[in-house]
């Protein structure tokens, strides 16, 4: 994943490369909602979801499982991996995403 980062991040300048990214990516974000408020959104999605997660990723350690029964009709698939893992490890993730909408 950190090759697939560095391909779409760098940028080819004269004298040589410069990391190209949002700078408001680095700044602590001001909007801070509470689980109410997430609640709130995440109860009105009603289409079916696909949530995939990975074991080693945010969440991975069922601090946000509670938010999992927010969702009317939700598939949960756990895979190995962290928060990148669509990119370390992809075919598990697309055989569950072709899956879920097969």
């Amino acid at each position: 994943s950190a090759r697939l980062l560095c391909e779409r991040g760098l940028e080819q300048v004269d004298g040589g490369w410069t990391w190209r990214t949002d700078a408001r990516l680095r700044i602590t974000s001001s909007l801070r909602l509470t689980d109410e408020q997430v609640k709130g959104f995440v109860e009105r999605i009603t289409a079916p979801t696909l949530l995939v997660l990975g074991n080693e990723g945010l969440g991975g350690d069922g601090r946000f499982d509670h938010r999992i029964e927010w969702l009317r009709d939700v598939r949960v698939t756990r895979l190995p991996g962290r928060h990148h893992l669509h990119m370390d490890d992809p075919l598990p993730v697309a055989e569950a995403i072709k899956t879920f909408l097969g």
